[in-house]
This record gives C-alpha cells, structure tokens and sequence, in this order.
C-alpha cells in the first residue's frame, strides 16, 4: 500500500522519461504538482503477508528507500534523477553532467530533441532533474508550449501567495523550473543554430 504515490519501474530509464515527462505536463496542466525521483537498481519485493484480499510486499533492498529519500530533497513538480543513474544515462555526453559542460560541447550533438538533453543538474548542484517544460514538439501541448507559460505561471504565483512559506516554496520551485526548461532550450536553439525546437 502506497500513500498518493505512483510507482514506476523497468529497465529503460530512458525510453520511459518522454512518458514521465507528458504526465507531469498533464498533471501540471490539471494542477498536480507532483515531485518524483528516478534511482539505479532492479525494483523486487519479497511477500511478507498474504490475505485473501490483501498481500504485504516488502522491498528486500534500498531502491525504493532512495527514490523517496531523493524525492524529498528537493521542493517543487520535480522529477529529480540519481546522480549515478543520470551519469549513467550521459555516458556518452559526460560535459552534458554540468552547466558548462552542455554550454560548451551541445553544438557537438545534433539530436537536439533527445530527452537526455533536459538532464541538468539543479540548482544546488546536490543531484539531476528533468527540465520536462521542454517539450519535443513544443506547438502540440497547452503547457508543453514556452508562450502557454505566462498563464500557468501567473497561475502558479497567484497560489503561491495564497499559502504559507513552507508550503509556497513549492510553487516557486516549480516557476523555477519553468524558467530553467525554458533557458536550456533557448541555449540549445542558440548552440545548435536552429530557431525552433
């Protein structure tokens, strides 16, 4: 049993982090502000207790203890990623693992709509997140859209204003993201020499 969680786990971080991106933005869209994290490691469970209507499954390892340890760290609709994992993810993009890695060697790569181009370390440099307002086909979604922003994110300030500190921090990390997703692609159009992306 899970409290108002979503659980999601395989073998192909990054074949699933498009799928994850699109239910964020529906999500955010339908104002869900949710925080998730992405670890390394093979998700088991072995049964604990068992009724006819009801089965206990325990994880024997730390793979779940780490995603919601990571999930914590950070406030804000985040979807944060393992530092192993994301190293793992860039491993053939290693400048990619900082700022100025990707400012410098992202003319490099011409596959300027690969989601692992949305992997960015935050902000206090502690782990990595998807900068998931980056869309690849930016014309198609209400919010995946840069100009859909100003709307959502007046939106987002109005609710903030309307709770207390602990629980607004959450809404200006999330207008936080908003504005990193959108320099990440500004930078990439600039580096890459396209005008849309």
């Amino acid at each position: 049993m899970f409290s108002d969680s979503l659980l999601i786990w395989g073998d192909d971080a990054e074949g699933v982090l498009p799928k994850i991106q699109k239910a964020y933005l529906i999500l955010v869209e339908n104002g869900i502000l949710i925080r998730g994290a992405m670890v390394k490691g093979r998700l088991s469970f072995e049964p604990r207790l068992t009724l006819d209507n009801f089965s206990k499954n325990l994880p024997p390892d730390d793979t779940l203890a780490r995603a919601v340890g990571l999930e914590k760290t950070q406030k804000g609709a985040r979807l944060l990623i393992e530092n192993s994992l994301a190293k793992e993810l860039l491993q053939d993009r290693k400048e990619w693992l900082t700022h100025e890695g990707y400012v410098d060697k992202t003319g490099g790569f011409r596959d300027s709509l690969n989601i692992l181009r949305r992997i960015a370390p935050t902000p206090d440099n502690s782990t990595y997140e998807v900068l998931y307002f980056w869309t690849n086909n930016q014309k198609s979604q209400n919010v995946g859209h840069h100009d859909s922003y100003k709307e959502l994110k007046d939106r987002l300030r109005y609710f903030k204003k309307q709770m207390s500190n602990d629980l607004s921090s959450h809404y200006e990390e999330t207008l936080s993201l908003i504005d990193r997703s959108i320099s990440r692609l500004e930078i990439t159009r600039k580096k890459i020499g396209i005008s849309s992306l």
